[in-house]
């Protein structure tokens, strides 16, 4: 039960004694004093009920979770630490005796959080204290850059994967119906499904062979064939562990008359798609350059005006598979809908198309700035070598002809696009044709255009982004690898929990918990630390 009550000030011992014992000051002494409490009970009503036991004041809690996960500290710990430190009875308005809480309250606040959709309070109460506060400049800069969370999972061969998924089935129906499947299960079953299939005593004992694997898919389908007969006990379908077991068996499996084998490469859902492990069907391979990992990828949007704290501003936790992209214009809309949004968005390629340039600065007055991916060209000459003219929708060659065809559509691809055609015989007769795309002299050569406004976006970035004046100015997006080591350093790079949502909360927790901190440096007047140069590097520069 909760029953919102005002912020109460720091105690007077409590602030005798952290003030005596920090003359000079400590971060969450500082916050306290200059945001005050950030949170309020109100800002949580929604998350308990209105009867029942006092709950202990959501707006501690929520500073409790900050402190935990920029400090990388368990539950048991940081319940410690409230107890035992000054600093922290400070911030939390808490008399000098006061002997604290159970550390289980954490568990219990941060599934209330998850469960009410409102992860985002951790982060956006902070940010907005931070904006009144004249922290965070009105259509000021922002830079978003991404990096990928490992998953909480073991990595599993395919063998392991469906033997794994079929032993947590087993798992779940002997906790719903025990005697239903003591009834089912074969002797072999128990010598097969009873420990975990990575265990070494397994892959010594069975050979990873076509065999073994379609033995496991028989188990599978026979369990899967019990359990939706109309005799089963009601609800065992409904299981989540056997809903991933059957769709595992799609994915890995395939039935040929009355043999069971396992499925092809080529005969697989995408492999961004697949389960990887019973324990989180959230989690999905993703590749990034030479780097590939199974779980999640998280966007940081943090503020980068030189006269002014840098702070994260907005979280988005992904799939792993999912291109940087698709969330530019969400992020936007999350930044507008929270009166950040602004001038300049600094991004690397991955962030940048054509479309958005243009989308970004038309509804939400934002330049993205960003370098331009190089397009790949067959040889020949190029787009670039062409002079178009979009008022009499007429595109002249290097040779001096002109097209005869120019018409708007949209591909497959359903990205907008004005193929333009030359006439074959136009080709032919080129002398420049040996230096044209292949087959002209058949077809004629084709282009594929840009709306209008996107290639002249696209051309204008082009034209820029190798300028001593763009790079100069596009520098400040580099400040982003620091921002992430910060929070790898605080625990970003693996998943303390299994799904989606919780991994979010994850990140958010730990990127208010990097803001308390450069908060504190910024109101101590504690400088930004430069990249750190070795002294063997510093000879040469």
């Amino acid at each position: 039960m909760l029953k919102p009550q005002p912020v109460p000030p720091v105690p007077e011992m409590t602030a005798r004694a952290a003030h005596a014992a920090f003359p000079k000051g400590h971060c969450y002494l500082t916050l306290r004093d200059e945001l005050g409490t950030i949170f309020t009970d109100d800002m949580f009503a929604d998350l308990f009920p209105t009867v029942g036991r006092p709950a202990e004041a959501p707006w501690r809690l929520a500073l409790v979770t900050i402190v935990q996960f920029a400090e990388g500290l368990s539950d048991r710990d940081v319940a410690d630490a409230v107890r035992d430190r000054i600093t922290l009875k400070y911030l939390l308005g808490l008399e000098y005796d006061d002997s604290g809480f159970d550390y289980s309250i954490l568990s219990r606040f941060r599934d209330r959080l998850v469960e009410g959709n409102s992860v985002a309070i951790l982060l956006d109460a902070l940010v907005e204290a931070s904006r009144k506060a004249g922290l965070i400049k009105h259509r000021g800069k922002v830079r978003t850059d991404a990096t990928h969370i490992l998953a909480k999972i073991r990595e599993l061969s395919r063998l392991e994967l469906v033997g794994e998924t079929l032993r947590h089935a087993l798992n779940e129906i002997a906790k719903a119906a025990p005697e239903w499947l003591r009834a089912l299960a074969p002797d072999d079953w128990y010598k097969r499904y009873a420990k975990r299939f990575e265990e070494e005593s397994y892959r010594s004992r069975y050979k990873q062979g076509p065999g073994y694997s379609a033995q496991v898919g028989r188990d599978g389908f026979l369990l899967m064939t019990a359990v939706y007969s109309a005799d089963a006990p009601t609800g065992l379908g409904n299981l989540k562990a056997v809903e991933l077991l059957r769709r595992c068996w799609l994915e890995q499996f395939m039935v040929e008359g009355d043999e069971v084998k396992m499925r092809k490469g080529g005969n697989m859902p995408p492999s961004a798609a697949r389960l990887e492990s019973p324990y989180d069907a959230e989690a999905h391979y993703g590749v990034n350059g030479g780097l590939s990992w199974v779980g999640y990828k998280v966007h940081y949007t943090e503020s980068c005006d030189e006269d002014a704290p840098h702070l994260v501003v907005h979280v988005d936790t992904t799939e792993a598979a999912m291109a940087d992209l698709v969330r530019v214009t969400p992020i936007h809309e999350q930044l507008k809908q929270r009166q950040l949004l602004p001038a300049e968005h600094f991004v690397d390629n991955q962030y940048v198309t054509s479309k958005l340039l243009v989308d970004s600065k038309k509804h939400y007055s934002v330049e993205l700035v960003g370098p331009i991916k190089p397009h790949y060209e067959a040889k020949g000459f190029g787009i670039g070598e062409f002079k178009i003219d979009w008022e009499h929708k007429v595109v002249t060659c290097p040779g001096g002809e002109q097209s005869t065809r120019w018409r708007p559509e949209v591909p497959k691809s359903g990205r907008a696009q004005i193929t333009v055609r030359f006439a074959p015989s136009d080709c032919r007769a080129c002398s420049l044709n040996d230096r044209c795309a292949k087959n002209t002299t058949r077809v004629g050569r084709t282009l594929a255009l840009l709306p209008r406004e996107q290639y002249e976006a696209r051309e204008a970035v082009k034209q820029k982004q190798h300028t001593q004046e763009w790079l100069a100015r596009y520098q400040i997006r580099t400040g982003s690898e620091g921002t992430f080591s910060q929070a790898v350093s605080a625990g970003l790079r693996q998943s303390r929990y299994y799904g989606l949502n919780k991994n979010h909360l994850q990140n958010v927790a730990i990127a208010a918990g990097m803001n308390f901190q450069r908060l504190s440096d910024w109101f101590e007047e504690i400088p930004r630390a430069q990249t750190r140069t070795s002294r063997f590097a510093a000879l040469r520069a």
